[in-house]
């Protein structure tokens, strides 16, 4: 789910304190980037679906958010051709994640 060695780097280069604080950003972006995906499907704007899923990726795997990365990794592959039902469900499949992310990330925080 995580890159802990990379939240481990994160922690010693900028401290504890400003990754939990890049990481509530991160959280608050996904939130927007996520509804920009949905809306994207459901305007089957294939170009949107894309930039936002790669935009979105590089974010959540500077902070060593590996899953969501993968999950949106795939959407921005899949995005230019998949099925819209197939794209419909990795978009909910990133919400799940971003939550499970969430959790994982503030109990590996928590000990430091």
């Amino acid at each position: 789910m995580l890159d802990r060695p990379a939240i481990e780097l994160l922690c010693e280069q900028i401290g504890p304190d400003s990754v939990r604080e890049l990481a509530e950003m991160l959280f608050e972006d996904l939130v927007l980037a996520l509804d920009g995906l949905a809306a994207a499907v459901a305007s089957q704007d294939r170009v949107a679906l894309s930039a936002t899923a790669h935009k979105t990726k590089s974010s959540a795997r500077a902070l060593g958010a590996e899953a969501l990365g993968n999950v949106l990794h795939l959407l921005e592959q899949e995005g230019p051709e998949a099925d819209w039902q197939v794209l419909d469900g990795l978009v909910e499949q990133a919400r799940g994640v971003v939550e499970q992310t969430r959790v994982a990330l503030n109990a590996d925080l928590a000990g430091r």
